[in-house]
């Protein structure tokens, strides 16, 4: 069950008005001919693969009619972490990776992503555990509430932190690529790990994170098998 904080963190941030990655307003309600309403300030009404938008009080800041909204960061937050944190796999792919390359799902399933002649989960475990036992992207992890924490000095293989990525939009907490992200270019944010962690694995802004609970274990996740 949800406790008092969550409960409070989560009404907020549906009330809350909230603001481009800009930093312009969001108006708390608007209707997009055509497309829809939104009566939360963000809304997603087409399904846009950057993420939730809004029409802003002011298209002079945004120099246009609406924008990508910026993540809203409650101080806590429902979360579920990587366990153990850092797991990577035998061949040494992190949870960011397997969130990234579309290889599992959050239900414990293969993804689209997973190639079937690459086997099963099992053949890629390292400590007894594998994805689906490890990865809160995969259905597994430790799951609680507590305060996010970026991993304590982690840079990319570019130098860049974890509020670097926040500040320019390179990802979502849903642990995407975010608005400000050029994937034509600069290919995957995989690529620019360090140590075996993305800015997916390190960053609260980018799914990842710690609490300093990470190292506890997870009940096993059911076990799966690819479809042929």
């Amino acid at each position: 069950a949800s406790n008092g904080s969550a409960v409070t963190a989560n009404a907020s941030a549906a009330t809350a008005v909230r603001m481009t990655w800009n930093g312009c307003k969001c108006k708390k309600e608007w209707t997009w001919a055509g497309i829809g309403s939104c009566n939360a300030s963000c809304c997603n009404p087409d399904n846009d693969q950057e993420g939730p938008w809004c029409m802003v009080e002011d298209k002079t800041c945004e120099d246009a009619d609406w924008g990508y909204c910026k993540p809203w960061q409650p101080s806590m937050t429902a979360l579920c972490q990587d366990a153990p944190s850092g797991w990577l796999d035998n061949e040494g792919a992190s949870c960011g990776q397997y969130r990234a390359e579309g290889w599992c799902t959050s239900e414990g399933k293969y993804g689209a992503g997973w190639d079937t002649t690459w086997g099963d989960f099992q053949e890629y475990a390292t400590g007894g555990r594998t994805a689906l036992q490890a990865c809160c992207t995969c259905g597994g992890g430790h799951k609680g509430s507590a305060t996010c924490r970026d991993a304590q000095g982690w840079r990319d293989s570019d130098g860049d932190d974890c509020q670097v990525y926040q500040e320019s939009a390179w990802c979502t907490h849903a642990g995407r690529t975010g608005a400000g992200w050029h994937t034509s270019t600069w290919g995957q944010i995989t690529a620019f790990a360090t140590d075996g962690k993305s800015a997916l694995d390190a960053c609260c802004a980018c799914g990842g994170g710690a609490n300093g609970s990470s190292s506890a274990g997870a009940q096993p996740a059911s076990a799966a098998t690819p479809a042929a």
